[in-house]
């Protein structure tokens, strides 16, 4: 019974690590996805035409920095990892990610990190539902394994109890 509860015990362990290093993962590569959109922006290109009255029609190209939207530190993602009440009960932990800078600025790119951030609540609410429901259910188990424990002592005992008398 004891193998029992240590084998829950770990499994539960086990599952918390796995989440963890998913939820990294998760995090990461949100944050990567981020940048990559948020440099592609500044790469886009704003056209704007000029016609002249010659035989050669002018067309310039301008980018973002070139009218006037300045470049932009944008916050990295900051994910915080509060502990559990089966884990290891030391303090919180936050993962954030690195800040990223683009050349301009535009509503896009105000858009990215927007979406960016609910992804990141969404995900964050998930996270403690399952999490709680996790630990909800380990400790279902361990209570199930002690009131077994508690029967089976008991029915040692009642069976003691019998063959002394």
């Amino acid at each position: 019974q004891q193998q029992l509860h240590s084998a829950t015990w770990s499994m539960h362990q086990e599952l918390q690590k796995c989440v963890r290093s998913r939820t990294e993962e998760f995090v990461t590569s949100l944050a990567s996805l981020s940048e990559n959109l948020l440099l592609l922006l500044d790469d886009l290109l704003t056209p704007a035409v000029t016609h002249q009255h010659t035989r050669h029609k002018a067309v310039t190209m301008e980018t973002g920095a070139e009218t006037g939207r300045g470049s932009r530190t944008w916050p990295g993602i900051s994910f915080l990892f509060t502990p559990t009440k089966d884990s290891d009960p030391s303090t919180p932990v936050t993962m954030t990610t690195e800040d990223i800078i683009t050349t301009t600025y535009s509503q896009k790119h105000e858009e990215v990190i927007v979406n960016r951030d609910a992804a990141v609540k969404r995900f964050e609410k998930l996270f403690s539902s399952e999490t709680s429901r996790s630990d909800s259910e380990n400790q279902r188990h361990l209570s199930d394994q002690q009131c077994w424990n508690t029967h089976w002592q008991q029915q040692i005992h009642s069976l003691t109890q019998i063959h002394t008398t």
